[in-house]
């Protein structure tokens, strides 16, 4: 691959042909654009807190369709299986429990994630690291600062 646009093609057909495709013949979903909003929820909104039964709410007060909490859990969790996006459990430190909702959900690859997004919220890089001296390094995409 030499250019931008032959990387980007490439990763938009990994993920339709490859993760899409696989997930809806595997799991026999019948209503793909539900699945494809919920991972354009989770593209755009990495990290944040998710719960299906607002995701339910906003799909029925948004589009005006009625999706139930349980089929967005999971087609979440056929995301998490087919290895697409990893969900971070959240732990009660007082009650030593993990709590079951809401969850937080990451793209295990942030090429796939961009191309999702159509490359429009991208964050830029920082790699943390210590110097010789032992003082911390901060190294961006274009700085180097101590």
């Amino acid at each position: 691959m030499q250019n931008k646009r032959e990387k980007i093609k490439y990763l938009d057909n990994l993920f339709k042909e490859t993760y899409i495709k696989n997930i809806v013949n595997r799991n026999a979903i019948k209503n793909t654009e539900v699945l494809e909003d919920v991972l354009n929820i989770i593209s755009s909104s990495v990290g944040s807190l998710t719960n299906p039964n607002k995701l339910s709410n906003s799909f029925k007060s948004i589009k005006n369709l009625n999706v139930a909490p349980n089929t967005i859990k999971q087609y979440l969790e056929y995301c998490v299986d087919s290895f697409l996006i990893q969900k971070a459990n959240r732990y009660d430190v007082k009650g030593k429990k993990y709590i079951d909702t809401p969850l937080k959900y990451y793209f295990t690859d942030i090429g796939l994630r961009n191309v999702r997004l159509g490359f429009r919220q991208q964050e830029e890089r920082t790699l943390i690291r210590i110097d010789d001296s032992f003082r911390k390094v901060i190294v961006g995409s274009n700085n180097i600062r101590k």
